[in-house]
């Protein structure tokens, strides 16, 4: 992130588009709650993966993640927009991990976005869902069962060789941009 960060100080272009990029997506943002009260979206894009893992390597779908953030990141997309978000335990997947729902409300809409988290939570009857045991938690081996087991660097040294596979010019993909 250091090495990215003096790439992107030295292409201040760079800045300028991911800020027009921003003000872009704030705008639709705002565009979409004419019509809804309300966005809801998964918490993030994998299940709940092996603790051994430093981060996965790649989602469904056989997805590679090319770095630890990629994997939630609907989750800090929102937190750009200036709304309120709230994340809220909704249940549990087919290895009865649990999952949680993100709920997004207009600017300064804080109230309303509680009111449904309490309403999403009233609605959840955990009697209903699978538990899972603390050593399916620990060791993953439920999911290795699944067709597209969670993989993901174990180690300091395994996560410098996985980033090492990407320059910088990859990981902005401004328009298409390379960088230079």
């Amino acid at each position: 992130n250091i090495e990215l960060g003096d790439f992107v100080d030295s292409h201040p272009e760079l800045l300028l588009e991911a800020h027009d990029a921003l003000c872009e997506m704030r705008k639709r943002a705002n565009d979409l709650f004419r019509d809804f009260d309300i966005l809801a979206t998964p918490c993030v894009m994998i299940p709940p993966f092996d603790v051994n893992l430093r981060y996965p390597a790649h989602a469904a779908g056989g997805i590679e993640l090319r770095n630890y953030v990629e994997w939630f990141a609907q989750t800090y997309c929102l937190s750009l927009l200036n709304c309120p978000v709230i994340s809220v335990p909704c249940g549990f997947d087919h290895n009865g991990m649990p999952v949680g729902i993100q709920l997004m409300a207009p600017v300064w809409e804080d109230l309303q976005v509680l009111k449904a988290a309490k309403c999403v939570e009233a609605g959840i009857r955990t009697d209903r869902c699978k538990t899972t045991t603390p050593t399916t938690i620990i060791d993953g081996s439920s999911l290795a069962a699944e067709e597209n087991v969670l993989s993901g660097p174990r180690s300091a040294s395994d996560a410098r060789n996985h980033h090492a596979r990407y320059t910088f010019e990859q990981n902005l993909e401004f328009k298409g941009r390379s960088g230079s």
